[in-house]
């Protein structure tokens, strides 16, 4: 009988816990997603966004450049191994790119040009992905690509 009271006692709590759960589980996202096995067809799959925001990179990581919005731009679902993969941006101003997942944090500003990118082996997962502006107050619209081709870029 004690148990059930404590349960109940606790009920209120463990909903709001939930509530606040909920929205960091479900994914918001700004911009999309995208979900991927090895081989997928067609390749480079392609999303679109506008870079920026108000928060600093720098809160994602040490080597974090850009500014950002709190939520992520886009969610990125790989659902096997990756032995290589690359994420990258296009767009005419001068972006950078955090993926936050399983494997932890990657950054980069300027791989291609202006145009970051992050590439290597990766595990399977849910990934979190902002795509900043290097300067502050500036927003530009890209397309954020995700290739297992070398040459794509």
């Amino acid at each position: 009988m004690r148990i059930v009271k404590g349960f109940v006692a606790l009920l209120p709590v463990l909903t709001l816990a939930a509530i606040i759960l909920v929205p960091a589980i479900s994914g918001a996202q700004n911009f999309g997603s995208v979900s991927l096995n090895t081989g997928f067809l067609p390749d480079p799959q392609m999303l679109s966004g506008t870079s920026g925001g108000g928060m600093s990179g720098s809160a994602m990581g040490p080597d974090c450049r850009g500014w950002v919005t709190p939520q992520p731009d886009h969610h990125m679902f790989l659902n096997t191994y990756f032995n290589w993969l690359r994420v990258f941006v296009r767009s005419s101003g001068d972006t950078t790119l955090i993926v936050q997942g399983p494997m932890g944090t990657r950054c980069n500003d300027d791989r291609f040009g202006l145009n970051p990118a992050v590439e290597g082996a990766w595990s399977p997962g849910q990934y979190m992905i902002w795509v900043g502006s290097y300067a502050s107050g500036q927003m530009y619209p890209y397309q954020i690509g995700f290739t297992e081709i070398m040459s794509v870029q």
